[in-house]
């Protein structure tokens, strides 16, 4: 018999360790797939995917069922790999900032040999915030338009509309 998420966390927010197991294991993949999509880099998706678990084992008991769990969820990871594009985009700053006095100390390995795909992430990159999060929500995670616009806290119209100026914006910006 299954145990519905909900009632699960209500188990780990008690320091219930089978109860976190088990909806690790239930999202860890799906987890996985934002953080990768967002951060484009496999070690990068997983020390967060790592991030976004312990955060909701620390947060358990601040659940509130006014949305579901994997809404909960989905708005942690979010805006764990947004935390974690913030660092990553300082850090480059910061690296391109100290070549200019040690640029014998850099090198630039790429993730990706596969140009189209690089292409792709580069240019969902470069999309405002919120249409890129409206897309990797809809289109690659496939949730649907109201379990997006619940975890960006607006309202399906306006998912719909930041979706399809994402998918805009990326045709255009492809074509380039």
């Amino acid at each position: 018999m299954s145990v519905n998420n909900e009632t699960l966390i209500g188990l780990v927010a008690k320091g219930d360790e089978r109860a976190f197991n088990e909806l690790y294991h239930k999202f860890k993949d799906d987890i996985y797939k934002l953080s990768f999509y967002y951060l484009q880099n496999k070690e990068d998706a997983e020390d967060v995917l790592q991030e976004i678990f312990v955060t909701v084992y620390k947060r358990a008991s601040t659940f509130k069922s006014n949305s579901s769990f994997s809404t909960w969820l989905y708005r942690i990871a979010v805006n764990k790999c947004l935390d974690k594009l913030k660092y990553l985009k300082a850090r480059k700053r910061l690296a391109l900032f100290t070549h200019f006095f040690h640029p014998a100390g850099t090198s630039d390995n790429a993730p990706y040999s596969d140009e189209d795909l690089n292409l792709l992430h580069n240019t969902i990159d470069k999309l405002l915030p919120q249409q890129k999060t409206a897309l990797i929500l809809t289109q690659i995670q496939e949730l649907s338009i109201n379990e997006t616009a619940a975890i960006m806290n607006l309202s399906s119209k306006a998912v719909e509309s930041l979706t399809q100026r994402a998918k805009a914006n990326l045709r255009k910006k492809m074509k380039k």
